[in-house]
């Protein structure tokens, strides 16, 4: 009996042991991420925004029951990640998942239909693919979710597109905890400008109350923006306003007398604005914008405005591509997806030399092909002395078409680019080779033939940059697994003066090659040379300070004389103090700016970078500009969504083979001899076990 009563004892001292265990664990306890990139843990970015929250916050989640795959896992996904949230953020964090019934009947504590809610906030279904029984079907689902603080509410419609859950919604969160300082700190309102030519009135009855439906729509507005949007409406034909500040497109009607009509919203603060053309140009003709569609833009207006979002300039001048291509005209130069690309990170606002913005971070160059002035490279060097960053998109070549001989098949001709940059970055540290880089390593374009079968091309001044020539060191490139390039200049690193960090940010592969005479890039006429020929260059490098101006020491570049009729004033309304000359001064070493150097800005190209931002190279560029803007963290946690990885390019078809059978056949074989390990050592404890009691009952 002595030895039943042990066992009995020993039997509650082991649950009064667990328990004990599982109430010290509610408290103290830790989890181990073994993910490469870290998914499931709350990047530094979240941590501080999440522990910062000075006001009430919450986040309400829209998410239907049973949503089909590849959205299966949303919800657990969004629940993991806000008990993350839950244990890193402040008192003023909340949140709640409202989960939606396919019928659409379900309902709140309150009997409000749960779609009725979630339409109040912005929120509506999407329609995704579902697998049913032997078919595909579109279904409308909801996945959506919308971040309240006070009376403002910033929503996204759709989490199943974000690539990376937790940078989506720290995103909102920092923008929307943004906006409510600026809003706070603002002096005066946020002006809402309707231009409206009365004369459009003759288009139709219904137009005459589209200037009230605009008022509306703004008044809709007004308690999230604390009652500071001004909304006022000018007439052009009645109003005396000079309209030309604004840029914007005219209408002539035919039947008006050749008058100019104007519809247009800008949204305007001090002497920044933003504006939205109100007619479109569709199949159907001219349109103008239903007012209840302009609601989004105007918040993004106003928010671009208030400086919610970091500000990049792009400079638009010295030949470099436009960002948003021309109205009526196809400009295969544009960078539209690069422009939109970014705007959905950043204020993105074109500017030149003279009229860079107080307080910008992040200067953009790319595709120039003008020379710079002496003057004007003192203004880019100051820049970068002062703080400033450079993110540079530089071509070694201009491509000239003769269109009368390329009708003939004739190749375009290529001619040097010498803006003066070169002399600058030479200074700094590294240099742009005048040559086109060819890479074995490269795209193959894959064509079918009209017989059916297919034939291979390689673009040999298209390279393939494997994750073996990233440079993983760099925190923001860890996560990139590959990238593609597109007529590159290869790079040379300088020995740096002052101490500067140069960093090669990736490489070509080694069997790459320069073409330097001669250049046709046309890949029938491209023959690759011997191995003694070939080696790997770099393609993007960061440098970092100290490193010395290039003025230094040298005579200071004088400015432009004014322009003639000038000497009362310029078009700032700044005043000229006549009869008194100001001698410049110099910053004659840098300690905060970054600079970018990429050898194309093809690169930066419609068929390069997806607007959405889901590609390595739409990665690498956000991740680019976050560092160059200081905001590196955020860097860090976009790399975490990084889903592309391939294996390396440099194994073996064996090594490659012996990987395939380890995931497919072995990973499955050990699980389940784990298993029968576990089930043998279990049935061996229920054995000892009952051999125990059998030998108590016998004592």
């Amino acid at each position: 009996m002595k030895a039943k009563q042990q066992n009995i004892l020993n039997l509650i001292l082991f649950l009064a042991l667990v328990l004990v265990i599982n109430l010290v664990s509610r408290t103290l306890f830790f989890r181990l991420d073994l993910t490469g990139n870290s998914l499931y843990t709350l990047s530094e970015a979240s941590r501080n925004v999440i522990s910062d929250l000075r006001d009430p916050l919450t986040l309400r989640f829209f998410l239907s029951e049973n949503l089909p795959q590849p959205y299966n896992n949303l919800e657990q996904e969004v629940r993991d990640l806000m008990g993350e949230y839950s244990q890193r953020g402040n008192r003023n964090f909340n949140y709640e998942i409202v989960r939606l019934d396919g019928k659409g009947e379900k309902t709140d504590s309150s009997g409000e239909l749960l779609t009725d809610k979630a339409a109040r906030y912005g929120i509506q279904p999407v329609s995704v693919q579902a697998v049913g029984d032997n078919e595909l079907s579109l279904v409308n689902v909801y996945m959506g979710m919308v971040v309240l603080q006070g009376d403002m509410s910033e929503r996204v419609n759709n989490l199943g597109q974000e690539a990376n859950l937790e940078y989506g919604i720290t995103g909102v969160i920092q923008k929307i905890s943004s906006k409510t300082s600026a809003l706070l700190s603002l002096d005066g309102d946020i002006g809402v400008k309707l231009i409206f030519s009365s004369g459009l009135n003759r288009l139709g009855e219904e137009i005459s109350t589209y200037p009230e439906e605009i008022k509306t729509v703004v008044e809709g507005l007004e308690s999230e923006y604390y009652g500071r949007l001004a909304f006022s409406l000018v007439d052009p034909s009645t109003d005396r306003v000079d309209l030309s500040r604004y840029g914007l497109s005219k209408l002539s009607l035919g039947n008006g007398g050749g008058e100019n009509l104007y519809a247009a919203l800008v949204v305007e603060k001090g002497e920044l604005f933003s504006k939205t053309e109100l007619i479109s140009r569709g199949l159907l003709g001219n349109t103008l914008k239903e007012p209840d569609s302009l609601t989004e833009g105007i918040q993004q207006m106003a928010d671009r405005l208030l400086g919610v979002q970091e500000t990049l300039g792009y400079l638009s001048d010295h030949g470099a591509p436009s960002l948003y291509g021309n109205y009526y005209q196809q400009d295969r130069t544009a960078l539209q997806n690069f422009s939109q690309l970014l705007s959905s990170e950043y204020s993105l606002r074109p500017v030149t030399l003279d009229t860079l913005p107080e307080g910008l971070k992040t200067l953009i160059i790319a595709g120039v092909t003008e020379p710079f002035t002496d003057y004007e490279l003192y203004r880019i060097d100051q820049f970068l002395m002062a703080g400033g960053s450079l993110a540079l998109f530089l071509d070694p070549y201009t491509e000239e078409q003769d269109q009368q001989m390329a009708y003939y098949g004739a190749p375009p001709s290529y001619a040097p680019v010498d803006t003066g940059l070169e002399k600058l970055l030479s200074r700094y540290g590294v240099n742009i080779r005048r040559s086109y880089l060819l890479d074995e390593a490269c795209y193959v374009s894959r064509r079918q033939q009209n017989d059916g079968s297919y034939s291979e091309t390689k673009l040999y001044f298209a390279p393939l940059i494997d994750n073996g020539n990233i440079n993983t060191d760099v925190p923001w490139m860890a996560n990139l697994k590959g990238l593609i390039m597109l007529d590159m200049a290869p790079l040379e690193v300088l020995p740096a003066e002052g101490g500067g960090d140069v960093q090669v940010l990736f490489s070509s592969s080694a069997d790459a090659w320069e073409m330097k005479d001669n250049i046709n890039l046309d890949p029938r006429m491209i023959t690759p040379p011997g191995k003694e020929q070939r080696g790997q260059y770099p393609l993007a490098v960061h440098l970092s300070g100290p490193f010395p101006s290039y003025f230094k020491g040298k005579e200071i570049p004088r400015a432009p004389a004014p322009a003639e009729g000038a000497e009362g004033g310029d078009a700032s309304g700044q005043r000229v103090i006549k009869g008194a000359e100001a001698s410049a001064s110099i910053i004659e070493e840098n300690r905060g700016g970054q600079i970018l150097l990429v050898g194309s800005s093809a690169v930066l190209g419609d068929n390069i970078l997806d607007a959405r931002g889901q590609s390595s190279n739409a990665m690498f560029l956000l991740n680019s500009m976050d560092t160059l803007s200081g905001r590196g963290d955020y860097a860090l946690m976009r790399s975490k969504g990084q889903g592309y990885n391939p294996i390396d390019r440099n194994l073996s078809s064996v090594t490659k083979r012996a990987i395939q059978i380890t995931n497919i056949i072995l990973l499955p074989l050990l699980v389940i001899l784990f298993g029968i390990l576990m089930w043998i050592r279990w049935m061996g404890r229920k054995r000892k076990i009952e051999l125990m009691f059998k030998e108590g009952g016998e004592a």
